[in-house]
């Protein structure tokens, strides 16, 4: 949930549960969990009137290296528990990622759907930082082309997720 309001920028528990196909009820509930513990916040400024609850990401990415949002004694527990959560969707994305790539690359599956880069880079810390800026910069200029959609098929408009890992080599 938490991934996809920072794809769209907001949505209703409705829009969340048809693209998740889960019971509404059930998305409500977790929402008001993840905004107990920060990710999520309602965004009245989003609601067509005073019923509708609408919510947002509190941060559209999150970055571990992040030196302006540094983590309080309050926050360890909920970041432990949402990294924990992304570890696995993260191995599960990468196994579906490779398997797709093996039969992309055995012309089994023509459909793009994802891209794998592995690669090296030899850089000062002050270069790495400034190339994280500018991939950082990209992916937020292209958040911004189809932000306000929360309808997985309009006009062929996904949900791509994407993780940029990086860490030095004495990591």
């Amino acid at each position: 949930m938490v991934s996809i309001l920072g794809a769209v920028d907001h949505a209703r528990a409705t829009d969340l549960a048809r693209q998740l196909d889960v019971p509404a009820n059930a998305v409500s509930f977790h929402l008001r969990t993840l905004a107990r513990a920060g990710f999520v916040q309602e965004a009245p400024e989003f609601a067509r009137d005073r019923r509708a609850r609408v919510w947002k990401a509190v941060n559209q990415s999150w970055k571990a290296g992040d030196r302006e949002s540094p983590l309080g004694p309050d926050d360890e527990a909920p970041l432990a528990a949402y990294l924990d959560q992304v570890t696995r969707d993260q191995q599960d994305m990468l196994t579906r990622l490779l398997g797709w790539a093996r039969r992309r690359a055995a012309g089994r599956d023509r459909e793009f759907r994802g891209e794998v880069s592995i690669g090296s880079l030899r850089l000062t810390p002050d270069e790495a930082r400034a190339v994280f800026a500018e991939v950082g910069a990209v992916l937020d200029r292209a958040r911004s082309l189809h932000h306000e959609s929360t309808d997985a098929d309009a006009a062929g408009v996904r949900t791509w997720d994407y993780t940029v890992l990086a860490a030095r080599d004495d990591l």
